[in-house]
């Protein structure tokens, strides 16, 4: 049985989340599944669920249920989120970029209400509110903001940063932004800028899945290999198209080796570069052996096979 999914949490966690939006998602999420019982949440220390029993779990919410939403309150979530950022265009599109990557956290890999929230975002970005201000430059500090909590980083603490199956839910939704919507991003904050000064929001996305460079050896990492592929399978799948094409113009070079960088889990800041790429590559072959569920370890060879195909294709059409 599907449970309800828990929002309460978010304006306690991140104040900059517009509490008045959290309720009609809640129920455009969880109306289509009344009468489920509601999920245990471990930021107010309800829920201690072991990391096998987590990834376990977390692997059959993915690949095994199918998510509906209540259309009434879609419209009622739509019309709030416009009508808070036309009474705080100074402030408001950054609250709602924050609101909407804490919301999609708490949504399971490829669940709808991702491409839901996205779909309200490219169309909100096309009315004469957003185009007043700089979005791009809200959608980043944003952005840069929670991924300050990446579990994986050295400086990670808890409960303040993401759970893993949080951060899975957070790259998906952001490498599903970063395919519809990156090249303008991309134009947007780069602008006339040159060399080292010009950001590409794939820089968020090669940080993300680097975290399969490590090889893992410890039998109890198993669960956590679990989650680090899933993470480089939502950008693969997601966002796989755009960053084998910047692969390749960085190949050509088109675009600099210097203005894609990976920071990693101490802080430290590499370029993305050829011997990256081979290393994330080698690392997620590494994991597929360690992970223990069919349905993640089937869906990690797709997206692995996916991944260099796409780059091989674009060579030879070279």
């Amino acid at each position: 049985m599907i449970e309800q999914i828990d929002f309460s949490h978010l304006h306690d966690r991140c104040p900059a989340v517009i509490e008045e939006l959290v309720g009609p998602f809640s129920d455009a999420i969880n109306l289509p599944n009344r009468g489920s019982p509601p999920e245990r949440c471990f930021w107010k220390n309800q829920d201690d669920t072991p990391l096998q029993v987590l990834a376990g779990d977390y692997v059959e919410k993915v690949f095994s249920h199918h998510f509906d939403l209540d259309p009434t309150s879609e419209i009622e979530f739509f019309r709030l989120a416009l009508e808070f950022c036309r009474k705080n265009l100074r402030e408001g599109m950054g609250r709602l970029f924050t609101t909407f990557l804490r919301l999609a956290s708490c949504l399971p890999y490829q669940h709808h209400g991702h491409t839901f929230l996205l779909g309200i975002l490219i169309e909100f970005l096309d009315t004469d509110e957003s185009k007043e201000g700089n979005w791009a430059q809200d959608y980043e500090m944003a952005l840069m903001e929670q991924w300050a909590y990446d579990p994986w980083s050295a400086y990670s603490s808890e409960p303040i940063s993401y759970r893993l199956d949080e951060w899975v839910n957070l790259n998906a939704f952001v490498s599903m932004i970063y395919r519809d919507l990156g090249q303008s991003l991309d134009n947007q904050l780069c602008g006339d800028l040159e060399g080292e000064a010009r950001r590409y929001l794939a820089s968020y996305g090669v940080t993300a899945m680097s975290v399969v460079i490590p090889q893992l050896a410890n039998e109890d990492e198993r669960y956590k290999a679990t989650f680090k592929a899933l993470v480089a399978c939502a950008w693969i799948n997601h966002g796989g198209s755009r960053l084998a094409s910047l692969k390749l113009a960085m190949e050509q070079g088109k675009i600099p080796e210097n203005t894609i960088n990976i920071c990693d889990e101490h802080g430290n800041t590499t370029h993305w570069n050829e011997a990256k790429w081979t290393l994330m590559v080698d690392g997620l072959e590494h994991l597929i052996k360690l992970i223990p569920f069919d349905r993640a370890r089937e869906h990690t060879q797709h997206m692995l096979k996916y991944m260099k195909g796409q780059v091989e294709g674009r060579r030879k059409r070279t």
